[in-house]
């Protein structure tokens, strides 16, 4: 199943490259003209991916953006933003947009955007995409064999008998895995895997060898190739080969996605300490807590939060809160979850977890479902105000559903 992407952008050279990047990443692309267009073709596509710049005529990619949230609230929106737009984008992060991408656009970047976007998506929908491989061998059976046995075990699978053919299919298309002979006319294996290495990094290499090749094969490894399978192939070896490639690219995926969602969380809490005027920090010792924090902080994008002390009076809540909410509580008790949607709260289990989180060096985090599937999110930080250090507990409440 193939993912859709709306590019929404006015400026018709930036919207053609655009769409050049995002079909080679295995994207079904559409495009628009400007937000008004926009709309229309969400309306009749539904597309499961918007990209909007920000700066358009008639209506702005944020306007785009919750016109779109209105209408469909799992649709993932990725903005396009000038360098005086950050702050805007920050901001619309909190009302529901997945990432924002700074100009001038890095490609990388955008990339992680899409392939966060793509995760969420086939979690949501229970979809698999094919992984792709890239066979080069310049005996045609053996490509041919190689080919039919990839198909049958699931792959989107190209083929090509030198590394100079290859290297155009590649740069043409989404490759995640590269099986290539070392020996081959016109450009050889070698050769081949330092070119696409100029490109990106975002693929594994196989290197199939043969008899004397041994050296060649170590320097393949040397740059990168995750195995060399020396020649008669042994088909086991290679698909155990094959599935180790595929899980190494996608926990590394996986870690780009993760150090992206942090440094998303981290000016989100500096946004977030700007509307107070005070600083925010994390307790000492507890990167594994931002880790786990990034993770589910993310999916509750549309933010409230409050601020509260150990006895559990409430300090202060946002603007966000106060729009959204037709209470202002004054203590986190039974009544501040009833209100909230949690009805079936332990409050003696709730102030042991508090407690803990605050003698905690390591902060522990709470977490809390609603009622309508928002989620709530509790952990320690420490305010900076005029030099004093407090800790203080932070509740976030928000969810996409």
């Amino acid at each position: 199943m193939d993912i859709k992407v709306l590019l929404v952008e006015d400026d018709d050279m930036a919207r053609k490259r655009l769409k050049r990047v995002i079909e080679k990443e295995g994207y079904e692309v559409i495009v628009a003209h400007d937000g008004f267009e926009g709309l229309e073709l969400f309306k009749s596509e539904r597309p499961d991916v918007v990209i909007t710049d920000v700066k358009m005529p008639k209506i702005d990619g944020i306007e785009v953006m919750h016109r779109i949230k209105e209408m469909s609230k799992t649709t993932e929106v990725i903005l396009i933003t000038g360098h005086g737009d950050v702050d805007m984008a920050i901001v619309a992060l909190r009302d529901g947009a997945l990432d924002y991408i700074k100009k001038p656009i890095d490609i990388d970047q955008l990339i992680v955007s899409l392939g966060r976007a793509k995760e969420k998506i086939q979690d949501r929908k229970k979809i698999t995409i094919r992984n792709s491989i890239l066979i080069l061998e310049d005996d045609e059976k053996t490509r041919e064999k190689l080919g039919k046995i990839y198909v049958k075990e699931g792959y989107k699978v190209f083929t090509a008998p030198d590394g100079e053919a290859g290297l155009k299919i590649f740069s043409e298309n989404k490759i995640d895995i590269l099986l290539t002979d070392l020996r081959m006319p016109k450009m050889n294996g070698l050769k081949f895997i330092s070119e696409v290495k100029k490109i990106t990094n975002d693929c594994e290499f196989i290197v199939l060898s043969g008899f004397g090749d041994e050296a060649d094969a170590i320097e393949a490894m040397r740059n990168g190739a995750i195995n060399f399978i020396a020649k008669p192939i042994d088909l086991e070896q290679l698909l155990l080969s094959t599935q180790k490639a595929i899980d190494k690219l996608e926990l590394q995926r996986s870690y780009n996605y993760k150090l992206r969602e942090l440094e998303l969380t981290r000016q989100i809490m500096k946004r977030i300490s700007s509307e107070k005027g005070y600083t925010m920090e994390f307790p000492e010792n507890c990167e594994q807590d931002q880790s786990g924090l990034v993770l589910n902080l993310i999916d509750i994008m549309n933010i409230s939060y409050l601020l509260f002390d150990k006895k559990l009076d409430v300090e202060f809540t946002n603007q966000y809160f106060q729009e959204h909410s037709s209470f202002l509580p004054e203590k986190i008790d039974k009544e501040f979850f009833e209100k909230l949607g949690i009805r079936n709260i332990d409050m003696d289990r709730f102030k042991e977890d508090v407690d803990a989180m605050f003698r905690n060096k390591r902060s522990k985090m709470i977490k809390l479902s609603m009622e309508n599937s928002a989620k709530i999110i509790i952990i320690k930080i420490v305010l900076v105000v005029e030099g004093e250090r407090r800790e203080k507990g932070l509740i976030f409440i928000g969810g996409r559903d």
